[in-house]
């Protein structure tokens, strides 16, 4: 609950009937004053990014739940909110929906050129109606540039009458917290990706 204290971001999805998961990283900028849980901050912040991009998507893609816990500098109490009903974070096209292995790749990139200063989203659940052999057409391609670069990029909050401000970062335990690392701009791919990692269950389908 201090300034560049580090949270990670679980987002749970169902792209038609399999799940998936995206993991997002935000830095605390101005900390919490007031008794607010940052987790649940974060928790928020994602929940408007994810709504953001609802708008894109197709109505059998949703947002199941989405989790936030302290990672650096230790580990905190996580704080997850759960989707069902009236809601739920749920695609707004109606239109078959593409597998969910063939998603948009969007870029995060940071002050910092090399490898540890560059991110990655594979967003799935697009609908047919938005791409054409394999690609986004362009009205899709531009929405989803301009939704992604105000939701990603930037300070965000305060959020549940606090006080913080947050930014989305790029983060690994395997490097030590240094300056530089929000996100300050992004690119998104017109070309489908194919990216399993994310799954939250591989081998599942």
């Amino acid at each position: 609950m201090a300034v560049n204290d580090i949270y990670r971001i679980e987002v749970l999805q169902n792209v038609g009937s399999e799940p998936t998961m995206n993991v997002l990283h935000a830095r605390e900028e101005v900390a919490e004053t007031i008794n607010v849980i940052p987790a649940q901050c974060v928790v928020e912040m994602a929940s408007a990014l994810y709504t953001a991009l609802a708008a894109q998507l197709s109505e059998d893609w949703r947002v199941v739940s989405i989790n936030a816990r302290r990672v650096y500098p230790e580990f905190g109490i996580p704080s997850t909110i759960v989707f069902g009903g009236a809601e739920a974070i749920v695609g707004a096209i109606e239109s078959e929906i593409v597998p969910s292995q063939a998603a948009v790749l969007i870029s995060l990139y940071t002050l910092l050129a090399e490898r540890q200063g560059r991110g990655r989203i594979f967003l799935p659940g697009w609908p047919e109606d938005s791409q054409n052999e394999g690609r986004l057409t362009e009205d899709a391609y531009s929405a989803l540039q301009a939704i992604a670069d105000a939701q990603l990029t930037g300070f965000k909050g305060p959020f549940l009458a606090g006080d913080g401000e947050w930014a989305f970062t790029i983060w690994s335990p395997d490097t030590a917290l240094i300056g530089g690392r929000d996100v300050v701009a992004i690119q998104t791919r017109p070309n489908m990706a194919t990216q399993k990692r994310r799954r939250a269950f591989p081998g599942f389908a």
